[in-house]
């Protein structure tokens, strides 16, 4: 017969088991959803039918006057220069547009970014250098700042490192002149250094991949668009109205995004008004864009989801607009595996194999996934495709490395921590921040260290599950100390 301790025993076993099997089955549905969601998506894209409406040039008559919006901290002055001599190529009049560069640096900064701009300014191109002495509202003050200097109707916004074509202002403000009932428009990135790091090549494949997804199918299906905070063109009234751009967020763009749509606002993407981009070249730049995207993400999120629930916006897009900011924590999946891994040394059984069904369930899922990712990099590595293969081994292993950091970002935006706005080093100064990576590093040998132990024990799914977890974050560590990423 069974005593009151045992009872006590076999209860808690079950309460515990039933516990960690719902955490199971809602994380492994959330991530077939996830998977259902892209592939629907990345399949409409190809459907996508671009039909402009009106032309791609003026009549001088027609010319609105347009504010060009380049908030710079501490960029390399290469790359401001390089921005003029784009802005400069513009077929579209001199006299209808200016160039309004802000910055919060040190004046000595400033000031060489007015020698810089001497030139072209005695040569007709309307320029203006503008100085805060505070970094308040990060990039979202430093817009604001801007758009109460601005004399435009339209207010363009790029970062330093984007390569705009001539045509790109005759382009996008045709289309909106053209077609009053959208508020803003944002156009389609196309990395100009995908070639030049293996960080770079895999980067520029999730980015193609993000965008047939994220845009290319939700114009195709008539899905709400996000803006995105460089190459997007707004109404300038448009902005005012909604108290322009948010401060208190790391990714103001989304977030401004929300707040257009549900206010009744629409937003454009042109599929084929392409603007050169640069993705990050290093393993530390693209941690320090994907830790402030996560926290931003969760930011948003929290800001804003009672809004988003009250508008009255279609029951779809609220949908839509919540998914779209939650995307990012289906990476979480990845500590919750590592977590449920370790438990099974202090719960004294094998946690992941008593869950085999749910990791079986995902396997023809992800594999199906697998191919539409692999599909999707075509677009990008045309000539070989091991180079294809290897490039998503090599962004896996990147998602794999940085759970830590979504975990932690995401933490300490729901526990409302301060996060310090951090910019991408971009052009060759991004060469300079090389590191070796020490939470990676951690990581990897608490994985590795437990995977002995469960061997010993007999856990062996959940020593194979922390040696896959513990593979990615060793291999990056490997990368980073020979300065290869």
């Amino acid at each position: 017969m069974l005593n009151h301790d045992m009872v006590g025993h076999l209860l808690l076993f079950l309460s515990i088991a039933s516990i960690i099997k719902a955490i199971v089955i809602t994380i492994s549905s959330l991530i077939v959803i996830v998977i259902l969601y892209h592939i629907i998506y990345y399949l409409y894209s190809f459907k996508l039918k671009y039909n402009l409406k009106g032309n791609s040039t003026f009549t001088r008559e027609k010319y609105p006057f347009v504010s060009i919006h380049l908030p710079i901290r501490s960029e390399p002055v290469d790359l401001v220069k390089q921005f003029i001599e784009n802005i400069k190529e513009m077929n579209y009049p001199t006299s209808a547009f200016e160039l309004l560069i802000l910055s919060d640096d040190d004046e000595n900064y400033v000031e060489s970014i007015r020698k810089l701009i001497k030139g072209y300014v005695e040569n007709g191109l309307n320029i203006r250098v503008l100085f805060r002495s505070s970094h308040r509202g990060f990039k979202a003050g430093a817009l604001n700042h801007l758009l109460y200097e601005s004399r435009g109707e339209y207010i363009v916004v790029f970062d330093v490192d984007s390569k705009p074509s001539p045509n790109f202002l005759a382009r996008t403000i045709d289309y909106l002149e053209s077609n009053k009932e959208f508020a803003a428009l944002t156009v389609k990135w196309k990395p100009y250094n995908a070639l030049s790091t293996p960080i770079s090549e895999a980067q520029a494949v999730s980015l193609n991949f993000l965008s047939r997804i994220l845009f290319d199918g939700r114009e195709a299906l008539g899905s709400p668009i996000f803006l995105t905070g460089n190459g997007c063109v707004i109404r300038k009234n448009v902005l005012k109205d909604v108290g322009g751009w948010p401060e208190n967020t790391l990714i103001e763009d989304v977030d401004l995004s929300i707040k257009l749509l549900i206010n009744g606002n629409r937003i454009k993407y042109l599929y084929d008004v392409e603007l050169p981009v640069e993705v990050p070249e290093t393993y530390y730049a693209l941690k320090k864009q994907q830790k402030r995207w996560v926290y931003g993400a969760t930011q948003v999120f929290i800001n804003n989801f009672w809004s988003i629930i009250k508008s009255n916006i279609p029951l779809r897009w609220k949908f839509e607009i919540i998914f779209h900011v939650i995307q990012y924590h289906t990476l979480l999946f990845n500590v919750v595996l590592i977590a449920l891994s370790l438990s099974s040394l202090a719960l004294g059984f094998d946690v992941l194999l008593m869950n085999l069904y749910c990791l079986i369930f995902l396997i023809p899922f992800i594999s199906i996934y697998a191919l539409v990712y692999y599909h999707s990099t075509q677009d990008v590595i045309t000539h070989s495709r091991i180079k294809r293969i290897v490039d998503i081994g090599r962004n896996a292993a990147v998602s794999g490395a940085l759970a830590l950091v979504v975990f932690t970002s995401l933490l300490k935006a729901f526990l409302k921590l301060k996060e310090q706005w951090h910019v991408t080093p971009k052009g060759k100064s991004s060469n300079k921040f090389r590191s070796i990576e020490k939470s990676e590093a951690m990581l990897g040998a608490i994985c590795y260290l437990a995977s002995i132990v469960m061997v010993l024990r007999g856990y062996i799914l959940s020593a194979i599950c922390l040696l896959l977890f513990g593979l990615p974050c060793i291999y990056v560590l490997i990368k980073t100390m020979s300065n290869k990423w």
